[in-house]
C-alpha cells in the first residue's frame, strides 16, 4: 500500500472539503500501520466535521497506542484533547490520572481520580465510585475529606461497619491534628451506626486518659469489655489504666485473662512480672518476665533485658548472672561481661559444678585472651574434671564423663532449684499434660519428664502421671534405645558450639548425629498424616524450642495448609527466619499478614510491630519509622514504639550525616 499516495490523496479531499472521503482515505492507513498519529489525525478530522462522538473514540485509541508504546507525555495531551471535548469521559480521567500518578503528579492524579468517582456516584455505580477512593486514598492517606466521602457512600449503600471504620480514621486525623473535640465528634458518629464499634470506644478511652480523666476513661473500656470480653487491645488498655490507677489486683485479673486467650504475649507476662516485683513476689514475677527477657536477648534488644535482670540476682544467680553476661556482649561492654562471667564461674565452683565453670571460664578468654589468672583456673577445673590427664591414658579402656554446657535458655531449668508447686487451674493442669504426653509420644523424653515433675508438685497423688513418669525414667528395653539415642542427640545438637570437645563424645555424635536424625524425621513423617495440623504445628514449635529452625520451618509449610492455621504458620515461618537471621525473608512473610489483616484486627498491632521490628532488623529504616510511627499514633502506650521512633530518628540522622556507612532512605 502506498502511503505516500494515500495521504496526498487525502490531503486533496480536505482541500476541497470533502471531509469523509479525507476520513476514508486516512482509514486505509489503519489495517496496515496501526499508528496512535493515524487515529490522531483521524480524529481531527471528525471534530473538524462536528462529529464530536467518533473524534473521542479515535483520540482514545490514538492515546491507547501511544501509552502503551511508552509514549506517554503524548498519551496525556491525547486524553486531555478528549476531556476537552467531553469532559465526563470517565475512562480518560481515569488513565490520565494513572499516567499522572506514574509521572509522580499526585495532586494532579487526585483531581483526576475524584473527578471520575463523582461521575460514578451521579450514575449510582457505588461500587467504582469506592473503588477509586480507596486508589485515591493510597495517595493521600490522611485526607479527611476523602475518608467523610468514603463513609456516606458506605452509609448509603448499607455498609455500617465500614463507615463506622472510617469515621474513626477520620477521628484519629483529628487527634493527629490536636482536635480532640472534632475527634470526639466522629468517635461518636461511629458508636451511632455501630453500638459496638471496639475502636472507637479504645480511641475515647485514650483521650479521656490523654486529658487525666480517668473516670471516663474506664467507663468508655468498660464498655468495650462488655462489647468484646476476649479483645486482646481492649484488654491491654484495661489493665494500662488499672496499672496507671494503682489497682494492681484488677490489672493483674486482666493481664492473667489476656495471657488465657494468648499464652505467648510478652507484653502482658511483662506487665503481670512488673505488678509481682511491685508486690514483691519475685518467684512469680521471674516466672512472668523470664521469656520476655529471653526475647528481648534473642531480638538483641539488650536494655529491655537489663531492666529487669538486676531484681533477681539473688533468686536465680545463675541464670541471671548468664544473661547478664549475653547482655553485656551483646552491647559491647567486655569489662561488664567479664565480670558477670567470673561470678557466674565462682558461682559454679561453690557449687562443685565445674563443666560450668570452666565453660564460664573459657568465654572469659574470648573476651580477654591474656587473662592469666582465668588460664590458671581453667586448667584447675580441667583437673577437677579429669581432663588434664595424659593423652595415653585415653587409650586405655577408662569411662570419659561427657561434659555437656547447657544453653543460656536451659540454664535456670538445669541448675535452678526445685520449682515451689504453683496453683493452677484444672483447664491449665490439663494443657501442662497434654503438652507432656505429646512430647512423651514423641521421644522428647526429658521435656515430657519435666513437666510430669512439675505436675507432681502440683499434684503429688496423680497416680497416672507418677507411671508416665516412672515409664519414662525405667532402663529403656533394647528396641528402645535407638530412641533414647534419637531423643539425645536431638537434645545435644542445638548445643553443639557450647559443649566442651570431648575425644570419645565427639567421635559418636559426629558420626551419628545425621543418619539418626534423619531417621527419626523419617518415622515420625510416616506415623503423622499430612492433614494433622496440630500435630505439625506443635512439631514446628518443638523444633524451633529446639533450634532446628529448617525443620520447624518444614513443619509451619504442612500446618500452613489448614485454614484455620494460616496466620499462626506464617507468623512462625517469620519468626523462625528472625532466629535464622534471615531478616529479608522474615519481611517477606510479615508483609503477607500484615497485607491480609485490616488495623481493626485484634491482632494488627503486634504483628506491624513484628513486621518494624524485621524491617529493622534488615536495615530498612525508613520504613521501620513509618511502622512504628502508626503504631504510636493508634496506641501511644503500645510497647516501646516510643523509644523505637526516636532511636531510629537518632539512626537515620546519623545515616544521612554518613551515607556510605548505611543505604537507607529518608522519610
Amino acid at each position: 500500500m502506498d502511503k505516500v499516495a494515500i495521504t496526498t490523496a487525502a490531503q486533496k479531499f480536505l482541500a476541497k472539503g470533502q471531509i469523509d472521503m479525507a476520513i476514508a482515505e486516512w482509514e486505509k492507513l489503519i489495517g496496515e500501520s496501526n499508528e496512535g498519529n493515524v487515529y490522531n489525525t483521524i480524529g481531527d478530522l471528525y471534530l473538524k466535521k462536528n462529529s464530536k462522538k467518533e473524534a473521542v473514540e479515535a483520540f482514545a485509541k490514538a492515546a491507547d497506542i501511544f501509552r502503551k508504546d511508552g509514549f506517554s507525555l503524548k498519551a496525556i495531551a491525547l486524553y486531555k484533547k478528549i476531556l476537552n471535548i467531553s469532559p465526563s469521559e470517565v475512562d480518560a480521567l481515569i488513565a490520565l490520572a494513572e499516567l499522572n500518578e506514574e509521572k509522580g503528579l499526585t495532586g494532579n492524579a487526585i483531581e483526576n481520580f475524584l473527578a471520575a468517582a463523582d461521575i460514578y456516584k451521579k450514575e449510582n455505580k457505588t461500587d467504582k465510585a469506592l473503588n477509586l477512593y480507596q486508589k485515591i486514598l493510597k495517595l493521600a492517606p490522611r485526607s479527611i475529606h476523602l475518608k467523610l466521602r468514603m463513609a456516606e457512600l458506605y452509609i448509603t449503600i448499607g455498609l455500617s461497619g465500614e463507615a463506622a471504620g472510617q469515621y474513626a480514621d477520620i477521628a484519629t486525623a483529628y487527634i493527629e491534628q490536636e482536635d480532640t473535640d472534632k475527634a470526639e465528634e466522629f468517635y461518636l458518629k461511629a458508636i451511632n451506626i455501630v453500638p459496638d464499634h471496639i475502636p472507637s470506644f479504645i480511641g475515647l478511652s485514650r483521650m479521656a486518659e490523654v486529658a487525666n480523666d480517668m473516670k471516663k476513661a474506664f467507663e468508655y473500656i468498660e464498655k468495650a469489655c462488655y462489647c468484646a470480653p476476649e479483645n486482646r487491645e481492649v484488654l491491654r488498655q484495661h489493665s494500662r489504666l488499672a496499672i496507671k490507677t494503682g489497682d494492681l489486683d484488677n490489672a493483674k485479673r486482666t493481664l492473667l485473662t489476656l495471657l488465657k486467650i494468648e499464652p505467648s504475649d510478652l507484653q502482658a507476662k511483662k506487665l503481670i512480672g512488673s505488678i509481682c516485683l511491685k508486690e514483691g513476689n519475685l518467684e512469680e514475677a521471674w516466672h512472668e518476665l523470664m521469656p520476655y527477657i529471653d526475647a528481648a536477648l534473642s531480638s538483641e534488644e539488650w536494655d529491655h533485658a537489663l531492666e529487669f535482670l538486676g531484681n533477681f540476682k539473688e533468686l536465680e544467680p545463675i541464670a541471671v548472672r548468664h544473661r547478664f553476661a549475653r547482655a553485656y556482649k551483646g552491647k559491647g561492654d567486655r569489662k561488664s561481661a567479664v565480670n558477670e562471667l567470673r561470678e557466674l564461674a565462682k558461682l559454679y565452683a561453690d557449687k562443685e559444678q565445674f563443666n560450668g565453670a570452666l565453660q564460664a571460664c573459657k568465654d572469659i578468654l574470648e573476651l580477654k585472651p591474656d587473662d592469666e589468672e582465668v588460664k590458671i583456673k581453667i586448667e584447675e577445673f580441667k583437673g577437677k574434671l579429669g581432663l588434664a590427664a595424659p593423652a595415653s591414658a585415653l587409650d586405655e579402656e577408662t569411662e570419659v564423663e561427657v561434659v555437656k554446657v547447657h544453653s543460656v535458655e536451659e540454664e535456670a531449668e538445669v541448675i535452678a532449684p526445685a520449682e515451689k508447686a504453683e496453683a493452677i487451674s484444672k483447664d491449665e493442669f490439663q494443657t501442662r499434660k497434654a503438652e507432656a504426653d505429646f512430647y512423651a509420644q514423641y521421644g522428647f523424653k526429658d521435656q515430657a519428664a519435666k513437666l510430669y515433675e512439675g505436675l507432681l508438685r502440683i499434684e503429688p497423688g496423680n497416680r497416672e502421671i507418677q507411671e508416665k513418669l516412672n515409664a519414662l525414667k525405667s532402663p529403656a528395653k533394647p528396641e528402645e534405645a535407638h530412641d533414647d539415642l534419637i531423643e539425645a542427640v536431638i537434645s545435644d545438637s542445638t548445643e553443639a558450639e557450647e559443649e566442651v570437645e570431648q575425644p570419645q563424645s565427639k567421635t559418636i555424635v559426629d558420626s551419628d548425629v545425621k543418619d539418626i536424625f534423619k531417621q527419626f524425621k523419617e518415622g515420625f513423617a510416616k506415623n503423622i498424616d499430612e492433614g494433622d495440623s496440630e500435630t505439625h504445628y506443635n512439631m514446628g514449635i518443638a523444633y524451633k524450642e529446639m533450634g532446628i529452625l529448617e525443620d520447624a520451618i518444614k513443619e509451619f509449610q504442612i500446618s500452613l495448609k489448614d485454614p484455620k492455621r494460616v496466620r499462626q504458620s506464617m507468623s512462625m515461618i517469620a519468626l523462625c527466619h528472625m532466629d535464622m537471621g534471615n531478616y529479608a525473608e522474615a519481611v517477606k512473610e510479615f508483609e503477607k499478614i500484615v497485607s491480609e489483616m485490616s488495623s481493626g484486627d485484634e491482632a494488627y498491632l503486634d504483628t506491624v510491630y513484628d513486621l518494624a521490628t524485621a524491617y529493622l532488623k534488615n536495615r530498612e529504616y525508613d520504613n521501620a519509622l513509618k511502622l512504628f510511627v502508626e503504631i504510636n499514633t493508634k496506641d501511644s502506650g503500645f510497647r516501646d514504639a516510643a523509644q523505637q521512633i526516636e532511636a531510629l530518628k537518632i539512626t537515620i540522622a546519623k545515616a544521612k550525616a554518613n551515607p556510605k556507612k548505611d543505604r537507607v532512605s529518608y522519610l
